[in-house]
C-alpha cells in the first residue's frame, strides 16, 4: 500500500465508522408526551404611551401617565389564571408544541433534499433516507397526536408569580404595530400601553391591558380631560385595572403602629415592623398579632373586603413585666416553652419566672435549644444551621461527573494511537517533515489521554466516597 495514502484512508475510515455508529437524528420527544408549561412567570410590561397631536408642553404624559399607573401596581405579586385564560394558555401550549414539531420536520427534509444532490456515495445517501423515513415517521405521528389531544390535559399551575419587564430600567417604547405582535417582540404575556391625543386644547387618553395568552385587551379606559383631571380619572381606575393584572378579587392593609420598634404579623407571618402595607390580601378574615418588647400583647381579628384599602392604627399599652425578645435567622421558626408552642419568630414572649426549656424548630434547620429564665437576656438572637443535604442528587450529580470523564477518556484513546501509526508510517517512508509533525501530535494526544485517564479515577473516587455518605 503507498504510504502516502494510508494515512488517508485510515482517518477516513475512522470518521465514517463514527458517523455509522452514531447516526446524527433529530431528537425526538415520545410521541404521546403531553405538553408542559415551561413558563413559570407571568410576566408584564409597561410601555410609553402613542402621541397624536400632542403639543410639546404636553408630550412628557406618554411617559408620565404609564409611570404613575406602574408605580401603582408593583407590589403585586401573584397572577391567578382561571376560566378563559387557563384553557387559552393550554391552547398556546400544545400549538407552540405543534409548531416545533412541524418547523423539525421541514428542517429534515431539508436536510434530506439537500444530501440527495451531494456528492456523497449511493450507499452514504441509502443511510440518509432511512435516518429520514425514521425520524419523519415519529414526527408525524407525534403532529397528529397533538392535533387530536385534549388540551384540558395539559398541566398548569392556577397561580404564577407575575415578574415586571422593563428596557434597561425604562419604560418599553410605544407600540409601533399591533399589541400581539409586540408582546411576541419583547417577550411578555401582558402589555399596559395606551395612547394620548390632543383635540382642542383638551386631552383624550386611552389606557388597555392586552393579555398575549388570550390576544385580546382585558381592561380598556378611556377619558378626556386636562391633565390634572385625567390623572385624577386614571388614579381613580386603579382597583380594577388591579384585578385584572391579579386575576382575582384582592384588598390592600396599611397597618401603623406605636412604638415603632414593634412586630407585626398576618395570619401568623412576620409583615414588618412600625409600619407595614400589605398589598394583594385574599378578601376575608385575617388575623392580626402584635407584639413589642416592654408592651402588652395585641391580637385582633379583623375583615377587609374586595377592593377594599384598609387602613389601621394602634397603640399598645405599656407592660410592667419582663419580656424576651426571640429574632432567628431566616424568620418564621416555631417557638416552644417547654414543649408548650409560643408562636412563630421574631416573638415577643413574657420572660418565664423559672427557668424554661426553649425550643426553637424549622422545617430543614437544625433545632436549637436553650434555656431561659429571670436572668436571661432580654433578646435572644439565632441564626439556625441547615441540615437537610440531598444525598441522592449528590450522589447523581458525582455519578454523571464520573461517566462524562469516562466517556471523555475513551473518546480520545484513538488520537495518539493513530498519531503514533501515521508518524511511524511517515518514518518508514523517511519523510521527516510530517514524522516530526505526527510525533508532536503523538505527544501531545498522549498527554491529553494522559490527564483524562487520571481525571477519571479522581472522578471515580469523589462518586465512591459520595455513596458512602449519610446523614449526619
Amino acid at each position: 500500500m503507498n504510504a502516502s495514502r494510508r494515512p488517508v484512508r485510515i482517518i477516513a475510515g475512522f470518521i465514517f465508522a463514527v458517523a455509522t455508529a452514531f447516526p446524527l437524528q433529530a431528537q425526538q420527544t415520545p410521541v404521546d408526551t403531553v405538553p408542559i408549561d415551561t413558563h413559570l412567570n407571568w410576566t408584564l410590561g409597561v410601555s410609553q404611551f402613542r402621541t397624536v397631536n400632542v403639543s410639546k408642553q404636553n408630550m412628557y404624559l406618554a411617559s408620565s401617565f404609564p409611570l404613575q399607573l406602574r408605580e401603582k401596581i408593583l407590589h403585586y405579586r401573584t397572577h391567578r389564571l382561571d376560566g378563559e385564560e387557563l384553557v387559552s394558555l393550554k391552547t398556546l401550549i400544545v400549538n407552540t408544541e405543534l409548531k416545533k414539531e412541524i418547523d423539525k420536520l421541514l428542517a429534515l427534509q431539508k436536510t434530506r433534499d439537500e444530501s440527495l444532490f451531494a456528492e456523497t456515495k449511493e450507499f452514504q445517501k441509502r443511510k440518509i433516507n432511512e435516518d429520514y423515513i425514521t425520524s419523519s415517521e415519529l414526527i408525524r405521528k407525534r403532529i397528529s397526536f397533538l392535533r387530536d389531544l385534549d388540551v384540558r390535559t395539559v398541566v398548569v399551575g392556577n397561580e404564577k408569580p407575575i415578574v415586571f419587564k422593563d428596557q434597561n430600567g425604562q419604560l418599553f417604547p410605544a407600540p409601533p404595530f399591533s399589541a400581539l405582535q409586540y408582546c411576541d417582540e419583547i417577550g411578555v404575556d401582558a402589555l399596559l400601553w395606551g395612547s394620548v391625543e390632543e383635540i382642542q386644547g383638551y386631552l383624550y387618553c386611552e389606557l388597555y391591558l392586552f393579555d398575549r395568552i388570550m390576544e385580546k385587551n382585558v381592561f380598556t379606559f378611556k377619558e378626556a380631560g386636562k391633565p390634572q383631571e385625567l390623572f385624577e380619572s386614571l388614579d381613580k381606575s386603579v382597583p380594577a385595572l388591579i384585578t385584572a393584572i391579579v386575576g382575582r378579587e384582592w384588598a390592600d392593609l396599611l397597618v401603623d403602629v406605636e412604638p415603632t420598634f414593634s412586630y407585626i404579623k398576618i395570619n401568623g407571618a412576620f409583615a414588618g415592623m412600625g409600619t407595614v402595607e400589605i398589598p394583594d390580601l385574599p378578601p376575608g378574615e385575617i388575623t392580626l398579632d402584635i407584639e413589642s418588647p416592654g408592651y402588652k400583647s395585641l391580637r385582633e381579628k379583623t375583615r377587609v373586603a374586595n377592593l377594599e384599602l384598609k387602613s389601621l392604627k394602634y397603640h399598645l399599652e405599656k407592660s410592667e413585666e419582663k419580656f424576651i425578645v426571640v429574632n432567628t435567622l431566616p424568620p418564621s421558626a416555631n417557638v416552644y416553652f417547654n414543649s408548650l408552642w409560643m408562636g412563630t419568630t421574631p416573638l415577643v414572649a413574657e420572660m418565664p419566672a423559672i427557668l424554661t426549656r426553649l425550643e426553637i424548630r424549622l422545617e430543614g434547620f437544625q433545632n436549637v435549644y436553650e434555656r431561659i429564665g429571670p436572668a436571661a437576656a432580654a433578646t435572644l438572637n439565632i441564626a439556625l444551621v441547615k441540615t437537610v443535604i440531598d444525598y441522592d442528587a449528590l450522589k447523581s450529580s458525582k455519578r454523571w461527573r464520573y461517566y462524562t470523564s469516562l466517556a471523555a477518556f475513551i473518546l480520545s484513546v484513538p488520537f495518539p494511537a493513530f498519531s503514533y501509526g501515521l508518524m511511524r508510517d511517515f518514518y518508514d517512508a523517511n519523510k521527516l517533515g510530517e514524522f516530526e509533525f505526527f510525533s508532536a501530535s503523538y505527544m501531545f494526544t498522549f498527554f491529553i489521554t494522559g490527564a483524562l485517564f487520571v481525571n477519571m479515577f479522581y472522578e471515580l473516587f469523589r462518586y465512591l466516597n459520595s455513596r458512602d455518605q449519610t446523614v449526619g
